[in-house]
């Protein structure tokens, strides 16, 4: 089977496509850089992981830290312009940690491609908005006003850093 290949900007129009279909609503911002690599920035919406299960398959390369090495991954381009991991000769050849794998069309009108993106990045803000609802929240419960909690507080259980910090969790936690 002959692997179609598909750079890295059309990558980011079917990335697009996909979010704007699995998310609706949500304003994302997809662009490329000058090294093939891939964008996404939002504010509040799905979870960063929601989103990266949604954009993976378009991925064309991935890295091995262990040996400071990338490689080539392979992905399934469904009819409706989604894309699933197809196969990769890892990096276990060259003493890496990576496994080849391999994964059978899902289709029978899947397609066998290469992406031309070397990797997609996702990163996802709170709105200053929620931030300050969740800070208000964490103060009132722990009795703190969370306007006297100093940037020099932060050695106190009740400081600044720790409200910030509580304020990640919960908002982790409610999938914000």
């Amino acid at each position: 089977m002959t692997t179609q290949y598909i750079p890295a900007k059309e990558a980011a129009q079917l990335i697009r496509k996909q979010l704007k279909a699995k998310f609706p609503g949500v304003k994302f911002s997809v662009k490329t850089d000058t090294t093939r690599s891939i964008n996404i920035r939002y504010e509040n919406g799905p979870t960063k992981s929601d989103v990266e299960s949604v954009v993976d398959g378009f991925e064309g390369e991935g890295f091995d830290g262990m040996i400071d090495m990338g490689y080539y991954k392979d992905s399934w381009l469904m009819p409706d312009g989604s894309a699933e991991f197809a196969a990769s000769s890892g990096t276990e050849g060259s003493m890496g940690s990576v496994p080849a794998r391999k994964c059978e069309a899902p289709t029978p009108d899947a397609t066998l491609v290469h992406f031309g993106t070397r990797f997609i990045f996702v990163e996802r803000h709170i709105s200053q908005e929620i931030r300050e609802a969740e800070k208000a929240a964490v103060a009132k419960l722990y009795g703190v006003d969370k306007d006297e909690a100093k940037m020099q507080d932060y050695q106190r259980k009740f400081g600044y850093y720790w409200i910030e910090t509580q304020v990640n969790q919960n908002l982790a936690a409610r999938g914000l």
